[in-house]
């Protein structure tokens, strides 16, 4: 597993394996992860499991964080699934809250983070095999060294914009900072 480069604005990660029967679950974790620890408002933690790896994650009890990662997950398994490639890439970026300009237009906030994972997809044709053992052992070691490097990652809030002062009063987004999901051919 390679390390996370020290730039706190571009994290990449090595590539992962995955047969195609875990992604669903491998993919929520990583994402629920990052999200949780980016959810600087009120979060109320939800202990999740990746059966059969018996690695656990941390969530945000959110529907809407819920049905947002469900979303992305969902296109990003279509995807895998429409398309054959070696490594499929996922960037997931993070913006300060839109801004204001003159006479009442919004302009997007700067992106601030761009955390990138890689996965390669195993099993396409043939689904249906049993993972072996050893198999799930050596991924549930993969995850588990994402999870540590993410929670390295986010412990490091220097680079983060100023939370709005709306969060605590106003504050009707459901996310401290809007995000993105996408699924870039090269980075």
């Amino acid at each position: 597993m390679a390390a996370v480069t020290e730039s706190r604005g571009n994290v990449p990660f090595a590539v992962l394996e995955v047969p195609l029967p875990l992604l669903n679950d491998i993919f929520a974790c990583i994402l629920h992860t990052l999200l949780f620890h980016r959810e600087l408002g009120v979060a109320v933690p939800e202990e999740r499991c990746v059966d059969p790896l018996d690695t656990y994650y941390s969530k945000c009890k959110d529907a809407g964080i819920d049905q947002k990662v469900n979303t992305e997950v969902n296109k990003f398994v279509t995807w895998v699934k429409s398309t054959r490639l070696e490594t499929y890439k996922v960037s997931v970026k993070f913006f300060d809250k839109p801004r204001t300009g003159l006479f009442g237009f919004t302009k997007p906030g700067p992106q601030f983070e761009d955390w990138k994972f890689g996965f390669k997809v195993t099993d396409l044709a043939a689904q249906s095999r049993p993972i072996r053992k050893e198999q799930i052992e050596r991924i549930s070691n993969q995850l588990k060294i994402i999870i540590c490097r993410i929670l390295e990652q986010v412990t490091h809030t220097e680079h983060l914009p100023k939370i709005p002062s709306a969060i605590s009063k106003n504050y009707v987004s459901e996310f401290t900072y809007p995000f993105e999901v996408s699924f870039p051919g090269t980075w």
